[in-house]
């Protein structure tokens, strides 16, 4: 994932399709509620040719969302995104893959610009709208847990709240550099739409039975009408779990959140555990 290249969108974005040359040929289908907590806005296929229409979208909020491209570049063929003028994904010659981003974008009609150079094929591009995915980092937290979150969680996230002993933090301009945001709550912030992950009790509470709880919690939230009040996820830094199980909690985001899955990840994932693509 090329995590570098993620830019904050602005209010209005530009649209074109440029090939060096040529243009591509794309076909796109409508809006599909994926879960409470992920709607597709819009997918495009068949992104190659001639006379590339402008791969427009609407948003119907303010807020963010996410962008998963899959293309496939060999030698120094590549393919870019960028909203705004911003490059916000570039693929390479890695072979097949997908490669993801952020934005975050206000209701109304908004585009993409994809540049191509060589023969690049590129399978799909979709657009989906989700929740404010956020992790609270207490401003006093040490380094060590700042480096662990920003290296393990910030591909999963795009909310980062923290409070002012932590706003001059260094990894405060990365973090905004990504596209996503750095955000000082002064304990004013709305809570409307916010659901706020539990803290385990360590004394009484496995990590297996924590992960199968947040597991439970956040399949609960995309299947039942409680999801569709939901506009923020979050949790905090739990500095006395291991990296690995933060890690899990991420993966549990991008699979209900991002990915708009319907069914239990622990089922899916014991599914294709002797082959296949992993969730």
């Amino acid at each position: 994932m090329t995590w570098k290249w993620r830019l904050r969108a602005g209010a209005s974005v530009a649209l074109a399709m440029m090939a060096f040359g040529c243009s591509g040929t794309g076909s796109a289908r409508g809006i599909t509620k994926l879960n409470n907590l992920v709607t597709e806005l819009a997918h495009f296929e068949n992104i190659s040719g001639s006379g590339q229409p402008a791969l427009e979208f609407e948003n119907p909020r303010d807020g963010w969302v996410f962008l998963t491209l899959v293309a496939d570049a060999t030698g120094e063929d590549f393919v870019a995104l960028s909203i705004g003028g911003k490059e916000v994904i570039r693929k390479v010659s890695l072979g097949p893959n997908i490669t993801d981003c952020f934005a975050h974008l206000s209701a109304g009609s908004h585009s993409v610009e994809v540049n191509v150079q060589g023969a690049v094929k590129i399978d799909s591009l979709s657009v989906c709208a989700v929740p404010e995915l956020a992790m609270r980092v207490p401003g006093d937290t040490t380094d060590n847990a700042w480096m662990m979150m920003h290296q393990m969680l910030m591909h999963h996230l795009n909310t980062l709240i923290t409070d002012a002993a932590a706003d001059s933090h260094d990894l405060k301009e990365t973090w905004e550099a990504t596209g996503r945001a750095w955000i000082v709550d002064d304990g004013t912030r709305s809570t409307d739409g916010v659901v706020t992950l539990p803290k385990p009790d360590t004394a009484n509470v496995s990590p297996k039975e924590f992960s199968a709880s947040i597991d439970k919690m956040l399949f609960d939230l995309a299947t039942s009408d409680a999801g569709k009040t939901v506009t923020s996820l979050q949790w905090p830094l739990y500095n006395h779990l291991p990296p690995g199980m933060h890690n899990f909690v991420a993966l549990l985001f991008r699979y209900y959140a991002l990915d708009g899955r319907t069914e239990l990840f622990r089922s899916h994932h014991h599914k294709l555990r002797g082959g296949g693509r992993q969730p």
